[in-house]
């Protein structure tokens, strides 16, 4: 709506109420506006003047309609190539899917079988034949007395299945004749076998006949040739033969006692001279013993490097005696028995140092949760609370030591006075 428009409207409005009575004036004013309104056509008023506005600016524009046609067309053409391919790419899926389930070998033997069958009903057979249809080919049986003369190749039957190449058994009425090796499961000959090569047994020979007369003929050839010489050669033989690889028994007896059984000696072995021994799982042994040179043991005493043992258990390394024994009635000993210092030692640090004047060096002690160390200096470093550092530095005024109230926070205790 104008600005003009709008001043006539207000205009006659205002003309309107002034005729109106002065104690309905306010009241009036009020109706007659709202009702002006309502009734007035904004949408068109709005819409008539947008369109007016719309049509100026598009007359004020250079629009080229060739150009828009031009890319109305191309766009088109787009449109319509990618709707051809979508449906290309659809057709050919669909195609190879029905081509997955079609069975080609199937489907060529059926149409050939028809085409075969078809050609063989149309075949003209000569006068006085019999005609295709006659015949019943699931009811044909050829015997074999119907076969006569001829090769027949690739012969087989149920019971023989020929594979040859050529003519490799010959039967005559006197004689077969076979022209390579003969292999049976089993053979059962009746009458006399003549063997014109070497027999060769690759099984055994049950205890029959046959077999009693070839062990006893062998055995008188062998009883033959039995004699001194030969026992005398024999031996020299077996003797040369132990010289050089030994002698190789399960068991062995001296006078009817086992000496050796296997891998283990009798009991009779008292006494031996042995240099070398393998792993040996239960060892027990009477007297002294000496292991290696270094581990001595004699009388309840065992020595480390050393073969008088002072104690029970005495370590011996260079100077350095350690022993382990009975102090008193139940108290043990370990330490030195001698004037040397002792360290026990975790991680290469000494953790705690026996002196020889009795004393005992730590440089850290924990009890319970407690850690103490000490210091000239009160610590300024993170400790956990609890932990306190003795002072190293005393005098007069100042703190036997500190405590850390947690992280690096210190307080003193212990005022050291006169």
């Amino acid at each position: 709506m104008s600005d003009n428009q709008l001043d006539t409207v207000v205009k006659t409005l205002v003309d309107d109420i002034q005729n109106k009575l002065g104690d309905r004036i306010e009241k009036s004013i009020v109706v007659h506006v709202k009702n002006a309104l309502a009734a007035y056509d904004f949408e068109n008023k709005i819409t008539l003047l947008a369109s007016l506005k719309l049509d100026s600016k598009i007359s004020s524009l250079d629009i080229n309609s060739l150009d828009v046609e031009s890319k109305l067309s191309s766009a088109a053409d787009r449109v319509i190539d990618a709707l051809a391919n979508q449906a290309r790419k659809q057709i050919l899926s669909d195609i190879a899917r029905k081509i997955d389930g079609i069975d080609f070998h199937q489907s060529i033997t059926n149409a050939v079988a028809q085409q075969v069958e078809a050609r063989l009903r149309d075949v003209i057979f000569p006068d006085s034949s019999i005609a295709f249809r006659a015949i019943k080919f699931d009811e044909i049986a050829i015997t074999g007395s119907q076969v006569r003369g001829g090769i027949i190749e690739e012969f087989g039957s149920t019971g023989i299945d020929d594979r040859a190449t050529d003519c490799r058994v010959t039967i005559m009425d006197t004689h077969t004749v076979f022209e390579n090796t003969l292999l049976a499961a089993a053979s059962n000959i009746k009458g006399d076998l003549t063997v014109g090569g070497n027999l060769i047994i690759a099984g055994t020979m049950n205890d029959g006949p046959a077999f009693q007369s070839i062990v006893g003929t062998a055995a008188d050839a062998v009883l033959s040739e039995l004699n001194q010489e030969f026992f005398e050669n024999y031996g020299n033989i077996v003797f040369d033969r132990i010289r050089t690889d030994g002698v190789d028994l399960n068991r062995i007896t001296v006078n009817g006692e086992e000496l050796v059984a296997g891998n283990r000696l009798g009991i009779k072995v008292t006494d031996s001279n042995l240099q070398k021994l393998g792993v040996v799982r239960d060892l027990q042994s009477q007297g002294e013993t000496l292991l290696s040179e270094t581990v001595y043991v004699a009388k309840k005493r065992v020595g480390i490097n050393t073969v008088n043992p002072g104690h029970a258990l005495s370590v011996w390394d260079q100077e350095i005696e350690i022993v382990a024994a009975k102090h008193s009635q139940n108290t043990a000993l370990v330490g030195t028995a001698r004037a040397q210092k002792l360290i026990l030692s975790s991680n290469g640090k000494d953790n705690l140092i026996l002196d020889t004047d009795g004393s005992v060096a730590v440089d850290q002690i924990s009890i319970g949760q407690t850690k103490m160390s000490s210091r000239a200096a009160m610590p300024a470093d993170q400790q956990p609370k609890g932990t306190i550092v003795w002072n190293t530095n005393p005098d007069i005024g100042q703190p036997v030591g500190w405590i850390s109230l947690g992280g690096a926070r210190w307080a003193t205790f212990g005022t050291i006075t006169v």
